[in-house]
């Protein structure tokens, strides 16, 4: 429960299947932020069917009782008498200036020792899971990203516009760093679209990304901007563009979700991994120093020009990737029951 619009995808793409299939309600915590006391286990035990802890980077070093991002002390683990799943977690690792690092003992033996307890295990992509497998946890599986799967809400443009989506974060170290040369690189960007005749629109994967847009319309004043709580919306959004150039990752998991080709300026082992999942690795492109616009745009053009192609690709694998999620979710709403 945050206001990162790509944490509120996961959660809309897990929720709406357990909908769909069981009528029951749901409660909603902070895994940052609520610590599981014994006095909250207590009522979790009396009053809840599962735990379940869904989506994003919960495998990463960080200073809370369990040493991940998860606030419950490890001692406390087996006053629980629910079941617990942990569906689709991944790590994160940014490429420069990262500030988790490798994985600690002592959050390894305590994710190994949540995930022995756990009903059921899996992880966003494959380096995730080897890492499961390698401490032991030898049940967990695979399942992609729920944000992917993000429902769609009718939200209309202008079906005879050629719109670009676009995205820029600033919320780690590295990125506040390549932040400037961003601006520049996605104002020319901009430019170049423009004499293709294509409009550009700045989609906000924060609130707080409004900083970002005020800098790019300095670049090119003509940039649309899309900034609304509401990620069926967003998502409805994504599924009208032509493509998109993302450095949000899920701008790039949206946006494959919604059937839109895209362009991953990756920061993170995460961007890397999911293009893997997704079979769009061609279509990345890592930010560093020698990063330079010529090599973004060389990726738009080919997205310009063999865009059925890449669609039908696409769909295909996304097709085969809904199957494990169905297929998973049912497993989940078995425990539910």
């Amino acid at each position: 429960m945050n206001s990162n619009r790509g944490d509120q995808a996961i959660r809309a793409g897990v929720t709406a299947q357990l909908k769909a299939r069981i009528e029951t309600p749901i409660a909603y915590f902070s895994c940052r932020n609520d610590l599981l006391t014994p006095k909250l286990i207590k009522q979790l035990n009396e009053e809840a069917s599962i735990i379940l802890i869904a989506g994003s980077g919960l495998y990463s070093n960080y200073d809370l009782e369990s040493g991940f991002y998860f606030r419950c002390n490890p001692k406390n683990l087996n006053m629980i008498e629910i079941p617990i799943a942990f569906y689709s977690i991944g790590m994160n690792n940014h490429l420069e200036m990262d500030r988790f690092g490798p994985l600690k003992n002592e959050t390894l033996e305590s994710i190994r020792e949540f995930n022995n307890l756990a009903s059921y295990s899996s992880a966003r992509d494959f380096r995730t899971l080897n890492m499961l497998h390698k401490i032991g946890i030898k049940k967990a599986k695979f399942t992609p990203d729920p944000a992917m799967f993000c429902p769609l809400k009718p939200w209309l443009i202008n079906e005879n516009d050629k719109i670009v989506g676009l995205s820029i974060a600033q919320h780690a170290d590295m990125l506040k760093h390549y932040r400037p040369k961003l601006i520049e690189i996605f104002g020319e960007i901009c430019r170049h679209l423009k004499k293709d005749g294509y409009k550009t629109i700045f989609i906000a994967h924060d609130a707080l990304e409004h900083n970002i847009y005020e800098d790019l319309i300095r670049e090119f004043p003509e940039l649309i901007y899309y900034n609304r709580d509401g990620v069926e919306e967003m998502m409805s959004l994504y599924s009208m563009l032509d493509f998109t150039v993302g450095v949000r990752c899920h701008s790039n998991i949206m946006s494959f979700g919604a059937g839109t080709p895209f362009v991953c300026l990756a920061y993170d082992h995460k961007q890397i991994e999911f293009c893997k999942v997704v079979n769009m690795s061609p279509y990345l492109i890592k930010i560093n120093k020698d990063i330079v616009v010529e090599q973004v745009i060389d990726k738009i053009e080919y997205l310009q020009d063999n865009p059925e192609e890449l669609r039908s690709t696409m769909n295909k694998r996304k097709k085969e990737l809904w199957k494990i999620h169905k297929e998973s979710m049912s497993k989940i709403v078995e425990l539910i029951k």
